[in-house]
């Protein structure tokens, strides 16, 4: 396949989620133009550019990317990362909130179809829907290691379960941080993925009494406490594999090429 019908696929997937964004989004660097081998990838890093190289990749494709509006930076390590690939003649596309918003394919409407919710409705970039099936917190977070289970070979975290501070009401549950001050079922899931703890005030306002999110932050802990809100932290990675993944398997299935899913896990 040709560097242009790759872009265009991409442009054609998320030209409806065009949204405000302090990263990138689309071709970020232009390699050569007949594209036979696409890695996949969270985040753009020079472990997943030297597997690239190594493994003779034409493009790599990432959630976190290297530029944004604000910043354009080719100095120090970054220099030396985008280096390797532009010698090697490797293009790169990020898709940063697009891919955390999307509808079908998205981090976040990918985890209420895992947890069968229904009524959809948005929530700042992710979305809030109703648990139609009664699933407990416990049952939540084993829906949701197993399915992370199935996509990669997960080896940070245990399914296992125990209270990490009672203070907090801070506990693991399928190897997850959650913040469980209450044990009733939730009627109200809202998902965001990434560095989203932030906005657990925002789904608590819009009728949640769970939330999900990536990376856990320290303020939010008193909120939850004092609002009875329950939390569940994925971890940043964790949370956000689910969309890139979800691209690399229609681009697998509308082009002949062969294509690779990097797995840098980390449990931050």
């Amino acid at each position: 396949m040709r560097l242009k019908e790759l872009k265009n696929f991409f442009n054609e997937i998320f030209k409806d989620y065009i949204i405000d964004d302090y990263l990138k989004n689309g071709l970020e660097i232009e390699g050569k133009d007949n594209i036979k081998k696409i890695l996949f990838g969270v985040s753009f890093n020079k472990k997943i550019a030297e597997f690239a190289i190594k493994n003779n990749f034409d493009a790599i494709i990432t959630h976190h990317g290297l530029f944004g509006k604000s910043f354009f930076e080719i100095t120090g390590i970054q220099s030396q990362k985008i280096k390797d690939i532009i010698t090697k003649n490797i293009s790169l596309f990020s898709f940063h909130l697009p891919l955390d918003k999307h509808r079908e394919i998205g981090n976040n409407i990918t985890i209420a179809k895992i947890l069968d919710l229904e009524n959809i409705d948005e929530l700042n970039i992710g979305y809030c829907g109703i648990n139609v099936k009664n699933y407990s917190i416990k049952t939540i977070c084993d829906l949701i290691y197993e399915k992370i289970a199935s996509l990669i070979d997960l080896k940070l975290i245990e399914k296992k379960d125990q209270q990490i501070n009672k203070n907090l009401n801070h506990f693991k549950i399928s190897g997850f941080n959650v913040l469980l001050n209450n044990e009733k079922i939730p009627e109200k899931i809202g998902i965001i993925s990434g560095g989203s703890a932030e906005y657990a005030k925002e789904a608590y306002e819009k009728g949640c009494d769970l939330y999900i999110c990536g990376e856990l932050k320290l303020h939010v802990s008193d909120f939850c406490y004092e609002t009875g809100l329950n939390l569940i932290s994925l971890g940043h990675y964790y949370s956000e594999i689910f969309g890139i993944i979800n691209l690399k398997e229609i681009t697998q299935n509308n082009f002949e090429v062969e294509t690779y899913f990097y797995n840098d896990e980390n449990i931050l």
